[in-house]
């Protein structure tokens, strides 16, 4: 039998643990997990916690992890403008909170392993906060990444899991 609150409930502790997380962003080290199918509110909550930082005058990056893989690709290719690619990959290891929205989705190679690996590892040792969504599940997440990438996610965030039906597509009368 299944125990889990209500997706209503639980989507109220998730957002009321965001607003904590933003609002006593400097009183912690707590890096956050949004997993979850699509539609379910993940994103939303991402770009909330980001405005409510970025009005705080705190620095936020947020990308898609393609994206962000894409960024890293550009600027470590890009033997013409070096300088400007090492300001830029510095401005996402030191800002204050990255969010990696979408993880999985990304297309899986030994380059986006590598990528991953390096900016969770990174930003962990320095102790900057991250934020990531996915919709894969946990086991999804163990066969797609490394041990490595994934004993660093699971080990150094704080998972909420998100269930219910689409909003999207509830929002439209789909289902």
């Amino acid at each position: 039998m299944d125990n889990r609150v209500s997706p209503r409930e639980n989507m109220k502790e998730i957002y009321f643990e965001c607003i904590k997380y933003a609002q006593e962003f400097d009183n912690h080290g707590k890096n956050l997990l949004f997993i979850g199918r699509p539609g379910l509110g993940k994103t939303f909550l991402c770009n909330s916690i980001a405005k409510s930082l970025l009005d705080a005058g705190k620095s936020v990056i947020y990308q898609s992890s393609p994206d962000l893989i894409d960024l890293v690709r550009k600027f470590k290719f890009d033997f013409d403008n070096e300088e400007a690619g090492d300001e830029a990959l510095k401005d996402v290891y030191e800002c204050d909170l990255l969010i990696i929205d979408d993880l999985g989705t990304e297309l899986n190679t030994q380059f986006s392993g590598l990528v991953i690996y390096n900016m969770l590892n990174k930003r962990l040792t320095d102790n900057k906060k991250m934020i990531i969504s996915t919709n894969l599940d946990v086991d999804e997440i163990m066969k797609a990444y490394s041990e490595r990438i994934s004993s660093r996610i699971f080990g150094n965030f704080d998972m909420f899991e998100f269930y219910g039906e689409d909003i999207r597509l509830k929002m439209h009368d789909i289902i």
